[in-house]
């Protein structure tokens, strides 16, 4: 009989023989589980598998390392726990990539032919756990989104390309509903606005004042573009100030409005008319602050707003005129009870308890002043008005009226003024009866010298002189000397310029010529 030879073996199931029980290369049995072990130069344990067919190995546990599987229904019997492919992996309930980088870690699902895609499914979720999502179209396609496979459905259509558009698109008579607002089915007309009827509805209405080219609703709320058409009965800057404006040529910047118009500045107007206009000094027209209509006016309102206030307001000019106020710190008194006043004409000088003056200074430095000055109270017994001559001259005062030299001559004067009754009048020298006629005058005489002064009256002394003549010519008649020699009458004669032209001259008398 042959010999048997054994190895070292064990009969009791799933026993694995110990690194302790084996020599390197030295072989073992479990008889139970109809496994072969050997003992590795790296002193562990390895259990042989053969290389013959699947039959040979354990039926619970085969190892397939390269070859081919086809035509095998994996998982039939039991749930296979991981699934690689390429760079595919299946585990659990999670399909994932293996790839390392770049388009290895895309993972690609594509239908044959024309065939549909169908994630059978109520709920879809897309992404990672809190991260960015994008839903894109693969190339240059639309990307559209649908009911019942397009069929009596509304969609929403992304156009691809620049500038392209997205499509709400309702089925039928449906409407676009946003955040609890319906818009309307179809278009406007020309220059209507949506408005709303207070539950929910958006239709296309026509308002006064004209409309836009499209809905402020099809923009985004926090950011709306406004190019052309009107904005009517809207409020600016209710919740938030506006940080800028520009409205034609008028520009409104923080606290700065500008009107950019080259030649009128800022204008303003009230009912269509021009109120004021505001402008620069580098303008050709001047700078500064011009007010118009018929009864110009700038009205204060006092510490208290009431019904009273004081307007400044200038009478209709014939001509430019400048008013420049003093450099100085005061108030300009034109009240009714002190200060100054012009009302029609008339300059109303009022005081505090002086009496009221006028004073007009010199050319130099102003050292100098000439005032004219009321009357005390006690010396009036009424209201007095003096009146200017209408010439030009100098008024002489009584300061100055014995100033001037003193003259004899009567062609020094061509009258003088005389009070008739209160009544300014002037008379003339020969009115008077100073001078001679025909403008000669009498010079009086002692033996050839004229006296010292001039003489106004001729008075005749002895009993020998008589003076008769209750009229216009007077006659003095001078009567014998006592002297021994007898002297032929003399007469002296006083009559008028006409009367001494009708006579013969005597040469025995003298006569006197009045005017």
């Amino acid at each position: 009989m042959a010999n048997t030879i054994q190895l070292k073996r064990s009969s009791t199931a799933s026993d694995t023989p110990s690194a302790d029980d084996l020599s390197v290369g030295e072989l073992a049995v479990n008889t139970a589980d109809a496994k072969l072990f050997t003992k590795h130069t790296d002193n562990s344990i390895k259990e042989i598998t053969g290389s013959g067919t699947i039959a040979s190995q354990d039926a619970d546990s085969v190892n397939i390392d390269g070859g081919a599987i086809d035509g095998v229904t994996i998982g039939t019997n039991s749930v296979v726990t991981d699934l690689r492919v390429d760079n595919l992996k299946i585990d659990g309930n999670q399909l994932s990539s293996t790839g390392s980088s770049g388009s290895q870690r895309d993972i690609y699902i594509q239908p044959n032919g024309g065939g549909t895609l169908q994630l059978m499914s109520h709920n879809i979720l897309v992404g990672d756990i809190n991260t960015d999502v994008t839903l894109s179209s693969y190339g240059t396609g639309d990307l559209t989104l649908n009911t019942n496979s397009g069929t009596n459905s509304g969609s929403i259509v992304i156009a691809d390309g620049a500038n392209g558009n997205i499509s709400l698109t309702p089925n039928g008579t449906g409407s676009v509903v946003l955040d609890g607002l319906s818009y309307p089915q179809a278009d406007g007309n020309n220059g209507q606005v949506l408005t709303t009827n207070g539950s929910g509805t958006l239709s296309f209405t026509t308002v006064s004042g004209g409309g836009g080219g499209g809905t402020i609703a099809s923009q985004d709320a926090d950011s709306v573009n406004i190019d052309g058409g009107a904005i009517d009965a809207v409020t600016l800057g209710t919740n938030s100030a506006i940080t800028e404006a520009q409205i034609d040529l008028v520009h409104i910047d923080g606290f700065a409005i500008d009107g950019q118009a080259a030649s009128y500045g800022l204008v303003l107007k009230a009912n269509g008319q021009f109120v004021a206009r505001i402008q620069s000094t580098s303008q050709s027209a001047g700078g500064g602050l011009y007010l118009y209509q018929n009864n110009p006016y700038i009205t204060f309102e006092g510490a208290t707003g009431d019904a009273y206030e004081t307007n400044l307001k200038v009478t209709d000019p014939t001509a430019d005129r400048d008013i420049t106020l003093p450099d100085a710190t005061g108030t300009v008194a034109l009240d009714e009870s002190t200060g100054m006043t012009l009302n029609n004409g008339v300059i109303a000088l009022k005081n505090g308890g002086t009496q009221s003056e006028v004073r007009l200074y010199c050319e130099s430095s102003n050292a100098h002043y000439a005032g004219l000055k009321a009357p005390a109270h006690a010396d009036f017994s009424g209201n007095v008005t003096s009146t200017l001559p209408s010439v030009t001259g100098t008024l002489i005062g009584t300061a100055n009226a014995d100033a001037p030299a003193t003259t004899t001559s009567s062609s020094d004067a061509d009258h003088v003024l005389i009070n008739d009754g209160g009544v300014l009048k002037k008379i003339t020298p020969t009115n008077l009866g100073i001078g001679g006629g025909g403008g000669s005058s009498l010079t009086i005489q002692d033996e050839g010298s004229a006296l010292s002064t001039a003489a106004t009256t001729l008075n005749f002394v002895g009993a020998g002189v008589a003076a008769t003549g209750t009229g216009a010519t007077k006659t003095i008649t001078i009567g014998e000397t006592s002297n021994a020699d007898t002297v032929d009458n003399k007469h002296v004669s006083v009559l008028s310029q006409s009367a001494y032209n009708a006579l013969t001259p005597d040469s025995n008398t003298i006569y006197f010529i009045t005017g």
